[in-house]
């Protein structure tokens, strides 16, 4: 009986190089998963995301094992991840963050090299760390996106100045779009509130000019106000 499968899975890969990359990768993963847990505290968070965040260094640290040193191997699988696509919602800047650093633990591990693994996750970490404490990945919480809706007829250039020069400290129109076959004007503001607790009187204001079609108000991440007449 043949017990070499014992010792090496492959020609190239021994079963002890095998668990070692394995058990580091996720060691690794998990790692940077809590730390996007206990610094991902806002509403709306996608706790899935955090088995993403484990399971890519594994996967791609198996991938890397697989392939290194076969060139035909490599080109293999790049036509695989031609054939097989796949979409994940990522939320912010962030998350890709997360993602990307998970990736390139993985490419580490995967080429053996855990003692730079581990070097490159401290000192990602401490930058994390760093940004989350000055609070510099934050947006600032008086900018929002501004869309409202207003009949064809009306001409909307200056219609909102003086509304605006009372709320807002700056304002830049994005977008001007025809919706509903025409009858309707879309308009998207990009906006910074001098008080954002007058939300409720700005829209008041806004509703009066545009006919009381629909007001959005959202900031980069979530839906904060929709108003619906």
């Amino acid at each position: 009986m043949n017990l070499n499968f014992l010792i090496n899975i492959t020609d190239s890969i021994s079963l002890q190089s095998a668990i070692i990359c394995l058990l580091v990768s996720a060691g690794l993963g998990t790692i940077f998963a809590l730390f996007y847990w206990f610094t991902k505290k806002e509403v709306g968070a996608d706790n899935s995301f955090l088995s993403s965040i484990i399971l890519l260094p594994i996967i791609v640290a198996v991938i890397i094992m697989l392939v290194s040193n076969d060139i035909v191997k490599a080109f293999s699988l790049g036509g695989v991840f031609v054939l097989v696509r796949f979409r994940t919602r990522i939320r912010s800047a962030r998350d890709a963050t997360f993602l990307f650093a998970a990736i390139g633990v993985g490419f580490a591990c995967g080429l053996d090299y855990y003692i730079f693994a581990c070097l490159i996750t401290v000192f990602i970490l401490i930058v994390m760390a760093i940004i989350h404490i000055f609070k510099l990945d934050r947006p600032k919480e008086t900018v929002y996106r501004l869309k409202m809706q207003l009949p064809e007829h009306l001409d909307y250039v200056g219609l909102f100045d003086d509304v605006f020069d009372k709320y807002l400290k700056k304002v830049k129109l994005l977008r001007v779009k025809l919706t509903d076959f025409g009858s309707l004007i879309e308009l998207t503001y990009m906006i910074e509130m001098k008080d954002v607790t007058k939300q409720k009187e700005f829209i008041d204001e806004l509703r009066q000019r545009n006919g009381n079609l629909n007001i959005l108000i959202a900031n980069d991440y979530e839906k904060l106000i929709e108003v619906t007449y």
